[in-house]
């Protein structure tokens, strides 16, 4: 099932993660300095942002992304799609006021399935090696960039997904097995219909009451609710809490050119976010039983997307059901409302240039592009959904932790300003408005 993603706003909102968008250095320091490009050519979709940003070395130099080392005049960045049929160009031109952003000049093109690109760039840049640590004379260098990489000719996920069973009854997500086979026992006729509509027999509730996984169909984009209940429970022959169940979504893959997936999640930041039972029973062990004003603003975070992670084709040990079915895990959700999950089916390039970036494994750091570092990599994306609804009290709204936030926030500009005397409230004002983050824009101090 296909949901609206603007890739190019996905890649801004990710650019300073620390998830697979972020092409900033890490690891050991660089010898020399280089350029470090990523992009990421989605089938069905149009040619994205391309990143190019030059390394910096351990010398105190911080990056700014608004200044400039390239030479545009001398420089020219270009996408070909070499193969099926006649070659086709697609030219990158730099995009300010951001000094790493390069845009498709042919914003409507769109990446097939089952094709090969091939990244071409010459390069004219400041390769001066303490670049950002201050004033510097540039020192201009010339780098032909080359890559190659190609598209799945297919990627689906769904239309049906297999639900764990405790998503489907409000009873057995938030209390458990006890509660929920009390209801069961009951004979109303709301209580009948309800195991009639999820066929519910004697022998699921026999499952249900050893721990066993019990899954039925649903429909992307149906009704949920989120699971509660810390019950130990069986998962392919390992212990976990109830909590962690997981949502099956079968998948139609391209396995020959099939590297990994990389999943995303936008959640509806109109609704409430939920306490997920980790946070909670953290809290309940260092004797905390409510939520404070400072966490409520670290429980916020700005926007509507959440970065999941990366499963490797191979991971390893062994994955149950891996690849021709995802696991969504329902500790990933974390929102009420319409959660949408992508997911993108990369190229093997990308799993090997994720593998080198790994902080916990040997695997030497690789990169497809010639004459430089990062990636470029070949892609397909679908996505499923579902609407989810929390069987407890245990929620925030989003507004309300954003408020709380931004009040933080702004608080802690009146203390900064306050240490050294300045209480005028036009001065704080001035100050507010220089410093505040994005997402506190409209917010209104209290007089």
């Amino acid at each position: 099932m296909r949901h609206k993603l603007s890739i190019p706003i996905l890649l801004l909102a990710w650019s300073c993660s620390t998830g697979p968008w972020n092409t900033q250095p890490g690891g050991n320091a660089i010898a020399l300095p280089r350029l470090i490009a990523s992009n990421l050519v989605v089938a069905g979709r149009p040619f994205d942002t391309l990143w190019l940003q030059r390394s910096l070395l351990l010398n105190g130099a911080t990056y700014d992304s608004t200044r400039s080392f390239v030479d545009t005049v001398h420089s020219w960045v270009r996408i070909i799609r070499t193969g099926p049929g006649a070659p086709d160009t697609v030219p990158y031109h730099l995009a300010p006021p951001l000094a790493v952003v390069w845009l498709p000049s042919k914003p409507l093109d769109t990446a097939i399935h089952g094709a090969t690109y091939r990244l071409e760039a010459q390069i004219t840049w400041d390769s001066t090696p303490n670049w950002g640590a201050g004033p510097t004379t540039p020192a201009w260098k010339v780098t032909q960039l080359v890559a190659t990489t190609y598209t799945p000719r297919v990627f689906a996920q769904g239309p049906l997904l297999q639900a764990p069973l405790e998503a489907l009854f409000p009873t057995l997500a938030a209390s458990g097995n006890a509660a929920f086979q009390s209801w069961a026992a009951g004979t109303s006729t709301s209580t009948l219909d309800s195991l009639a509509k999820w066929n519910v027999t004697a022998s699921t509730l026999d499952s249900v009451g050893k721990g066993l996984a019990v899954y039925r169909p649903i429909h992307s984009g149906d009704t949920v609710w989120y699971i509660r209940s810390p019950d130990p429970v069986v998962q392919n022959g390992t212990s976990i809490q109830r909590s962690d169940r997981a949502y099956l979504a079968p998948q139609t893959l391209d396995l020959p050119v099939f590297g990994g997936e990389l999943a995303i999640q936008r959640f509806d930041s109109t609704r409430a976010r939920i306490l997920d039972p980790i946070t909670k029973t953290l809290d309940a062990t260092l004797g905390q039983t409510s939520f404070s004003s400072k966490d409520s603003a670290g429980y916020y975070q700005p926007g509507q997307w959440r970065m999941i992670g990366f499963t490797d084709a191979y991971p390893g040990g062994t994955l149950a059901y891996w690849p021709d079915t995802a696991q969504i895990k329902n500790l990933d959700i974390g929102y009420t409302g319409l959660n949408v999950f992508y997911a993108f089916a990369m190229d093997t390039m990308y799993a090997a240039f994720a593998r080198g970036q790994s902080s916990t494994t040997n695997v030497p750091a690789y990169s497809n592009i010639q004459g430089g570092y990062g990636y470029f990599s070949g892609a397909a994306v679908d996505s499923v959904s579902v609407f989810v609804q929390s069987p407890t009290a245990d929620t925030f709204s989003v507004a309300a932790l954003q408020y709380t936030y931004c009040l933080r926030k702004f608080n802690n500009v009146v203390d900064s300003l306050k240490k050294v005397q300045i209480t005028n409230t036009n001065t704080i004002g001035a100050d507010w408005i220089a410093s505040r983050p994005r997402q506190c824009a409209d917010f209104v101090p209290p007089p």
